[in-house]
Order: structure tokens, then sequence, then C-alpha cells
């Protein structure tokens, strides 16, 4: 998955952006083929970057998201302002991962699928201002019925996520329900030959 994060002066229309991406091909170092460092804009611009290793960053190329679930972002406003900030790309993650904003200023945490963040900032905050967050998707796997046992349905959640799931058959009867998080995985060892739908409901 890749999220780019916009960051508009509602004031002047000035854009900034940084970008977060997981490739198992890349490291959590700086990877010449992946990253990119970020330099500063004018003296009374804006600038958004996020931080690998006390690097600034305008590409963040990290390697996976079950290792790395917080990532440091830091805003620094140039100028005093009202600021709100977007989010692109989030369709390239997993339906079941979380991504959140956490504005550890205000103390909010925003559900970036929800839509922009707007914030109020001044020349005088604190740079290290965001993280976001991310939660490992859930895993789906199948296995077919023999002669003597009948087929499997297996569902792990990793991380911090938890729901409340339903599994039912191509005749709409729920065969299995119940809650999915990384301490409770789900197995059904009776489903027979057919199509499924699993339901996944947060709170």
């Amino acid at each position: 998955g890749q999220v780019t994060v916009n960051a508009q002066n509602n004031a002047t229309g000035l854009m900034d952006v940084t970008t977060v991406a997981f490739n198992t091909d890349a490291t959590d170092m700086f990877d010449v083929q992946y990253d990119a460092n970020k330099l500063s804009g004018g003296l009374t611009r804006h600038t958004l970057y996020t931080v690998n290793n006390n690097d600034w960053m305008s590409i963040n190329v990290l390697n996976n998201i079950n290792t790395t679930s917080t990532v440091p972002m830091g805003f620094a406003a140039g100028s005093n302002g009202n600021f709100t900030l977007t989010f692109d790309g989030l369709s390239s993650f997993d339906p079941t991962s979380y991504i959140y904003l956490e504005d550890k200023q205000t103390g909010a945490m925003h559900n970036v699928r929800d839509g922009a963040y707007s914030f109020t900032a001044t020349t005088s905050d604190a740079q290290n201002r965001f993280v976001l967050h991310f939660t490992p998707p859930a895993t789906f796997a199948a296995v077919d019925a023999s002669c003597n046992n009948g087929g499997q349905i297996q569902i792990t959640q990793p991380g911090t996520a938890n729901w409340n799931y339903s599994i039912t058959n191509s005749s709409s009867t729920v065969i299995a329900s119940g809650t999915l998080n990384a301490g409770s995985p789900v197995n059904v060892t009776t489903a027979t030959t057919g199509v499924y739908t699993v339901t996944l409901t947060d709170n």
C-alpha cells in the first residue's frame, strides 16, 4: 500500500506532500531505489515530511506493515495559519487495515479513511506533531473438504484490530460468528463445498 499525504495552507492554497509506502523489496533503512529525502521549503512555506532514522523523508518506503506500524510525521508551519491534510492512495491498502493520524498536539486520533483533517499551526509549534498508525490486514485461507473431513475456513488478524465476524453460505445461513483479533483466530472445520461470505464489523 501507498498513501500520499497532502498539506494545504487554507489561506494561500500552497501545498506540500509526503508519501509512505510498504514494499517487501525495501528495507526500513534508506533505500536509494525507493526513498527520497525531504528538503524544507521557503522560510514562510510549510513543510510536511515523515521521519526515518532521524532523516526528513519525502518518500518513505518501508518493508512491511506488520513490523512497522507507526511512522512519525513532522510539520513545520512556516507561518501561522489553518491547514488541511488530505490522503490519497488509501484504496491500495487492504480494507481491513486501519490507518490513523495521531495529532500529538491536540490528542486527536483521526481515521484517515473518513476524509480530510484540519488543524491550526503556528511557527512555534513542535514539529514532531503527527504520527501515522497502520494495522496489518486480516488474512484468509481455505482448505478443501476431503472424503473424511469438512472444508476449513481460516481467518487471522495480526496487530490490534478487533472485529465481530460472521460467515454465511450461499443460502445466507450463518455457519459461524464471533470475535476476530490477534488472540482469537477463526478456524471453521465443517464447511461443505461452496462459496462463503465473511462479514467483518468493527465498533
